[in-house]
């Protein structure tokens, strides 16, 4: 009952700071650079994103597409050239 209650207060306040312009996180966000308190389009990564949805569409699983990634070497959110499945599902 406890974790349901605190849940439910922290995404009432996500919410809140989302309705307010506030921004989460470290700003990794694949296919976007935060600039300021808001997030533009990075081009190149756009392109890495829209390989995955291509790549899932033709039927490709997680894994596989993080491999396709790692031998293009495409850059991951954090610059990092070698993918793993959790940067894929994030």
């Amino acid at each position: 009952e406890e974790s349901r209650k605190t849940s439910e207060r922290v995404k009432a306040g996500q919410k809140i700071s989302r309705d307010n312009g506030v921004l989460y996180g470290n700003g990794n966000i694949l296919g976007y650079d935060r600039v300021g308190d808001t997030y533009v389009i990075n081009e190149e990564q756009a392109e890495t994103v829209r390989m995955i949805f291509d790549l899932y569409l033709q039927g490709f699983g997680s894994m596989k597409i993080a491999q396709i990634l790692t031998e293009r070497k495409r850059k991951t959110a954090t610059g990092l050239i070698k993918w793993s499945v959790s940067n894929i599902m994030r």
